[in-house]
């Protein structure tokens, strides 16, 4: 069994991450180092595999060659995965999905 409520992986980590630095702040940190963050954006290589049907292979098998599997390459600034609309109360990562 698995389960996860959400996955980020670019801005908002950096965001996170490195707002230690001004954590006296308080929970405005996050807001003032995403200001930081968003004037030097970084990008990051990576790849996207996402599945087209419901059924998965073992993990452990190699995703490239599987047909049900398509991926997207590239330059991400961010990339934010969730099983939920929302993961709190201001962070709506896609409000209209059922």
């Amino acid at each position: 069994m698995q389960s996860f409520l959400s996955i980020t992986y670019g801005l908002l980590s950096d965001i996170d991450l490195e707002s230690e630095k001004i954590r006296w702040m308080g929970p405005i940190r996050f807001t003032v180092w995403g200001f930081v963050r968003f004037f030097s954006l970084k990008a990051y290589s990576g790849s996207l595999y996402y599945s087209t049907t419901a059924s998965l292979p073992d993990i452990a098998v190699s995703l490239d060659g599987h047909e049900e599997f398509k991926c997207v390459k590239g330059e991400f600034v961010h990339l934010g995965i969730s099983k939920l609309p929302f993961i709190s109360p201001d962070v709506q990562l896609s409000p209209g999905s059922n």
